[in-house]
């Protein structure tokens, strides 16, 4: 289940975070309203291709991907926003 390996990540590195139910959103500042958060305090998980395989980004929901800079730093050649039909089996 991806949501425990994130978790057991963040708790592994100390890192501080809360979760909350809500209900369905499409976008994490939609998503921000429904739980009465800042939207800069909140993440949003990207979902992506790398070099053929499909990888989930987690980031501040007010951050955009910078797709040059993301691919420099991942030293890959390709990169690209995964389909939602692509991955939906995969993270529910």
């Amino acid at each position: 289940m991806p949501a425990q390996q994130l978790k057991d990540f963040l708790d592994e590195a100390a890192v501080e975070y809360m979760c909350l139910s809500h209900p369905p959103a499409f976008t994490a500042q939609e998503l921000a309203h429904h739980v009465k958060i800042a939207g800069d305090r909140v993440v949003k998980t990207v979902i992506i291709e790398l070099d053929g395989k499909m990888a989930m980004l987690v980031m501040p929901a007010t951050w955009r991907i910078r797709w040059d800079r993301l691919s420099r730093i991942l030293d890959t050649d390709f990169l690209d926003l995964a389909d939602e039909q692509e991955f939906k089996d995969r993270f529910p």
